[in-house]
Formats: C-alpha cells, structure tokens, sequence
C-alpha cells in the first residue's frame, strides 16, 4: 500500500477572473498521487465478477447486520 507523503502547499495558475485553472505540486508529490492511482486501478483490474457478487452481497448483509456467509 502507498505511504503518506507530507502535502506541500498547494498553488494554482488562475485565469484573469480568478478562476482556478491548473494545480501545481512538486514532481515528487505529483508522483506519489500516480502511484496510489496505479495502485488502486490494479486492484480494480483483478477482481472478478464473483468477487464483485461476494463484495456487493457483504455490504447489503452489513447494512442488514448479518455477518457475510459464503
């Protein structure tokens, strides 16, 4: 799993009526928010239709305070 990284402050380019248009972060920080991005898209990438099935049936059991049985 990715590990914090302490935030910079952050600074934006803005049009001529104030409206934020571009984030600037420092290639470090914007290099950590890629690798959680590819982190978590890898997790989605291996879940199977059965996994999906199991997960969506845990949470309606949980909302329902069941314990999930397989």
């Amino acid at each position: 799993m990715p590990t914090v990284l302490p935030l910079a402050t952050p600074r934006f380019l803005t049009d001529e009526q104030g409206n934020t248009l571009y984030a600037v972060l420092p290639i470090e920080e914007y290099n950590h928010l890629i690798n959680i991005a590819k982190y978590y898209q890898q997790d989605d990438d291996n879940l199977t239709a059965e996994d999906l099935r199991k997960i969506a049936a845990a949470r309606e059991q949980a909302k329902q305070g069941c314990r999930y049985q397989q």
